[in-house]
Parts: C-alpha cells; sequence; structure tokens
C-alpha cells in the first residue's frame, strides 16, 4: 500500500473514534439516568485515548507531507531563487517568463497585491495542482517551494477575486529543469 493510503485509512479510523466519543458524550447528557462513575471513568480512558492517538498519528505522519518539512525548516533553508511578483487588474506580472528553477532547489515566491485578494496556484500540464496560496492585498504573502519534479507549470488565480478572473491563466510561467 501507499503510505499516502495508509495515512488516509489512520485519518478516518481516527475520525470515527472522534464523531464516537461525540455520540457518546451526546449520549451521556441528554439520557434520563444519572451517569455512573463507571461511565465517566470510561468517558476520560476515551478522551485520553484519543489524546494520545491524536499526537501519535501526528508524530508519525508529520514529515510524511512534503511541505511540513519545508515549513519546519524554512527559517534556517535558505532558497536558491526567489521571485517577487505583483498581482493586480487581474493580471500576474513575473520578474522573468519562464520562471527557471532547478530540480530540488528551494524557491520562495514573494507575491503582493495591489488591490484585491487573489490566488496564487501552481497547476502541471495535466491541470493537478501542486501549491497555491492566498494573496492578501497589505500582507506578507511568500511560500518556499521545492519541485522534485522537472517540466512546465502553469499559475493561475485560485481565488475569486472578481468578474476578470478566469483570465488569470499563464501557461509555462515555471520552467523546471536539472
Amino acid at each position: 500500500m501507499y503510505p499516502t493510503t495508509v495515512i488516509g485509512i489512520l485519518f478516518v479510523v481516527y475520525s470515527l473514534l472522534v464523531f464516537t466519543i461525540m455520540g457518546w458524550f451526546v449520549y451521556a447528557v441528554t439520557h434520563k439516568r444519572r451517569i455512573e462513575l463507571k461511565f465517566k471513568l470510561e468517558l476520560t480512558a476515551w478522551i485520553i485515548f484519543l489524546a494520545i492517538a491524536a499526537v501519535t498519528f501526528h508524530v508519525v505522519t508529520y514529515l510524511k507531507l512534503p511541505w511540513v518539512k519545508w515549513e519546519i525548516m524554512s527559517h534556517a533553508m535558505t532558497p536558491k531563487r526567489e521571485f517577487k511578483i505583483n498581482v493586480g487588474a487581474y493580471k500576474f506580472h513575473f520578474p522573468e517568463t519562464p520562471m527557471k528553477i532547478k530540480v530540488n532547489d528551494p524557491v520562495r515566491f514573494s507575491v503582493t497585491s495591489e488591490d484585491v485578494t487573489y490566488g496564487f496556484g501552481v497547476f502541471r500540464n495535466d491541470g493537478t495542482l501542486v501549491f497555491q496560496m492566498q494573496v492578501l492585498p497589505g500582507h506578507a504573502n511568500e511560500i518556499l517551494w521545492i519541485f522534485h519534479n522537472e517540466g512546465n507549470y502553469t499559475v493561475r488565480s485560485t481565488e475569486y477575486s472578481g468578474p476578470e478572473n478566469w483570465k488569470m491563466i499563464v501557461k509555462d510561467a515555471i520552467l523546471v529543469t536539472k
């Protein structure tokens, strides 16, 4: 099985346990009989079990998700390239097109909005999303990323910002090479 499949299954099991304890609590609160001490101990045991399961789940999976490790280490990482991108009047303004990046090199995208909230989404040629972030005016909007596969990537707005938003697609905006 793939690691992401195992993580997904574990997350579903954990979620079902949380819903079970929530249902158990609702039953205990709404039941006409007085709750006995035995039930309270079992409820406490469930809460402790769920807390331990949650911590264990996050410890086991936190480095399996690619961006988490980068976010944890981002303060210590020096990007090989940094691109300052301005967005305004429904257009991306790149420093160069295409933005050239080497495989496995950390790169920082600093995106600023001049007017409204936009999205900054990077997509593969097959249309699948690599990453995205919201670009809020008046805020620092940065993301550190490492591309593991070479190819051309498309940038498009992933946040509805008005009637011209659908035109915010720049094909082959990023070129990743070895």
